[in-house]
């Protein structure tokens, strides 16, 4: 009740134009571009993209109109609020220009110069104004686009994933993520298309998630294939992000896909970041948009059950640890369950892939089209 009375009382602000930011972490290694938005007459940045780029930690207090951000690393941490115009960092008040604002589509954004101080005082690291970005460009209304897209093939190195009779669901998902993405380059040149991974290694799902916020792609696909007790069970199903799974089934399949992520992170850590997740804002942005692709991914793969059997089990939804973390709209598609024999044939068939393919390109177009176009938003 009390994240839906706050959704309502926090109005969009609306971005008014954005410009890249160079920031350099503390230890010098890692450096890139943050996003920063205009806002009233003054210049943000969201805490969340602000963690991202620094490696630190945020958490929204709502109910106390409040976030806290820490650095794990140094054992720093601060406090800022929607009420007030200072800061607290490490038990010492600092004064910043401006106020924090509580926005429904971004959750907490910083005022620039607030950032500046954060980043100095928590031992973060430096963020710069780059010069060659000092006219802002336009962000499209409603800040909903398609123009970069990152293809996420699901587990990989010493994570395999389910398999049976030698086929691992490491080697499915990059074997169609990487004629997807050769695939959206010759059907939408004007899209950007980038892979969490291109081969057969490891990559965590918080670095998945970090690796598409950090390139400031507006869509993330990623890809699976599933697995049942029952060999029955067969069909293509498509996930948006949800504390409530659709059933028990969805249940099943998040579990499963979360695995390697509980395993290594701490117990703690783990409860902490589902029950953040349940009260994060600055997600609800994104669910629109997540179900308008989901759906259309299922719209056009829907005649492959005439042409090649491949059942639709439709839409549903599931708590997917890599989806809460990704700043854009987002989707996991479960191609078919390689315990089913039906399913598993039709995966290796590489004409069957071409034409799962070609469904998901038409969907991905339709996506295009749609936001590219300003009618959601």
């Amino acid at each position: 009740m009390l994240v839906a009375f706050l959704m309502l009382m926090a109005a969009p602000l609306g971005n008014l134009a954005h410009a890249d930011w160079e920031y350099i972490r503390a230890d010098d290694k890692v450096r890139g571009t943050i996003t920063l938005s205009g806002r009233q007459g003054s210049i943000y940045v969201s805490a969340r993209q602000f963690c991202y780029a620094f490696g630190c930690r945020v958490f929204y207090q709502w109910a106390n109109f409040r976030a806290v951000i820490q650095n794990t690393n140094e054992h720093t941490g601060a406090v800022v609020s929607s009420l007030t115009h200072v800061a607290l960092v490490d038990g010492n008040v600092i004064d910043f220009e401006g106020r924090v604002l509580s926005d429904l589509g971004e959750g907490y954004l910083l005022p620039v110069n607030l950032a500046e101080k954060l980043a100095r005082t928590l031992k973060l690291g430096k963020l710069i104004e780059r010069p060659s970005e000092a006219v802002a460009k336009n962000i499209p209304e409603g800040g909903f686009t398609l123009n970069k897209i990152v293809l996420d093939p699901g587990h990989g190195g010493n994570d395999w994933g389910t398999g049976i009779s030698g086929i691992y669901e490491k080697d499915v998902a990059v074997f169609y993520a990487l004629k997807l993405r050769d695939e959206i380059k010759k059907a939408m040149p004007e899209v950007e298309v980038l892979l969490t991974r291109d081969n057969d290694r490891f990559v965590s799902l918080p670095d998945r998630a970090k690796f598409a916020n950090s390139r400031n792609a507006n869509l993330f696909l990623s890809l699976h294939v599933n697995h049942a007790a029952d060999p029955k069970v067969e069909g293509v199903e498509t996930y948006i992000l949800s504390p409530e799974a659709t059933d028990d089934d969805a249940k099943k399949v998040a579990l499963l896909e979360n695995d390697t992520w509980l395993k290594n992170a701490k117990i703690s850590e783990a409860g902490n970041t589902i029950k953040k997740i349940l009260i994060d804002m600055e997600q609800t942005r994104y669910i629109q948009n997540s179900a308008l692709v989901a759906s259309m991914i299922q719209q056009e793969l829907a005649p492959l059950d005439t042409s090649h059997g491949l059942k639709s089990r439709g839409v549903k939804q599931a708590m997917f640890y890599v989806l809460s973390q990704v700043a854009m709209p987002s989707t996991l598609v479960e191609m078919g369950f390689l315990s089913n024999t039906g399913d598993r044939s039709r995966l290796m068939d590489v004409v069957f892939r071409d034409e799962f393919i070609k469904s998901l390109i038409s969907a991905l177009k339709r996506y295009r089209d749609k936001v590219n176009t300003k009618e959601t938003h």
